[in-house]
């Protein structure tokens, strides 16, 4: 695809993404701001991702994207985190399997040493690298803007395990998946 395309389509759902936002700061608390304005680099991690490490697909990316409205615009604007008990879990289960997906990939253009306890712990890693960029994000923005992403409130720390449980279970499930299918 050429180049200008590929930037027309990071400008347009950048635009989209952004209207979202406008809407979702004239319909909610004020408190939630921050998560709201947390969209604007989650959309241009994929531009980031091929600039640095590979050049993504357009699968890889409509996959991302998916789960960026499930998790961002499904989960903070419309609220599903509050409103389903479990929908936070689930978010971090998928993420764990996305994530170890995309490391799967990462470790295959890499051409790392093909050995299981090499790739085990490379995807691990690569997981939990992400689950807790993403945790000290949300820990941040508690700290700093006085937001309660973290639940840290009533949950003390319950919240940011589960969360890091729940992508790594996500990432157990890729990894055995992906054993059995070589």
């Amino acid at each position: 695809m050429d180049k200008r395309y590929k930037m027309i389509d990071y400008i347009m759902i950048t635009i989209l993404l952004l209207l979202t936002l406008t809407w979702a700061i004239f319909n909610y608390q004020s408190s939630r701001l921050v998560t709201y304005f947390a969209v604007i680099p989650l959309v241009i991690i994929p531009f980031i991702f091929d600039k640095i490490i590979y050049e993504t697909t357009e699968k890889e990316k409509i996959i991302y994207y998916i789960f960026i409205f499930f998790a961002y615009f499904l989960g903070c604007v419309v609220n599903l985190y509050n409103k389903t008990e479990y929908y936070d879990l689930i978010m971090h289960g998928i993420s764990g399997i996305y994530t170890c997906i995309m490391a799967f990939i990462m470790y295959d253009k890499f051409k790392i040493k093909n050995s299981p306890l090499v790739k085990f712990i490379f995807c691990f890693g690569f997981v939990f690298l992400v689950a807790g960029l993403w945790e000290i994000g949300e820990f941040s923005s508690d700290y700093l803007f006085h937001t309660n992403l973290q639940h840290s409130i009533e949950t003390g720390v319950v919240d940011t395990m589960s969360d890091m449980i729940s992508a790594t279970i996500g990432a157990i499930i890729v990894y055995v998946m992906a054993l059995k299918i070589n």
